[in-house]
């Protein structure tokens, strides 16, 4: 029987299997430049993440729902394509704020996938 011995594993039980589970890993840098390293799982967005790991850094009145505005985080220049398309609501949203810089996107629309994994994202 093998045993798997991980700290980046979780178990998770699906249809009664207890299957491992892969932490993945971000880097999410605050307004003081401090850098946070931040585990998720493949589905979560970037504002969930955050506040998993037990961080409130992270600004957003509407509590990650798309509606504030507040959670504007920087992708790194050429890391757009590893994260996930932009929504047409997160689209709406930021626009209502005036964020329109081309690295800029909503930490709450923003989905981790395993391609998004060691990116350092930037608070606005």
């Amino acid at each position: 029987m093998l045993s798997i011995v991980s700290s980046n594993l979780k178990k998770s039980n699906l249809s009664g299997l207890n299957i491992p589970k892969r932490f993945l890993e971000v880097f999410v840098h605050d307004k003081e430049g401090n850098k946070h390293a931040i585990e998720f799982e493949e589905g979560d967005t970037l504002f969930e993440a955050v506040e998993n790991a037990g961080h409130s850094f992270i600004p957003g009145s509407c509590n990650g729902g798309i509606a504030c505005g507040e959670c504007v985080v920087f992708v790194p220049e050429g890391q757009m394509e590893n994260v996930s398309e932009l929504e047409e609501d997160e689209k709406d949203c930021m626009e209502a704020t005036g964020t329109s810089h081309p690295s800029a996107r909503l930490a709450c629309g923003l989905i981790l996938d395993e391609d998004s994994e060691g990116i350092e994202f930037k608070l606005k």
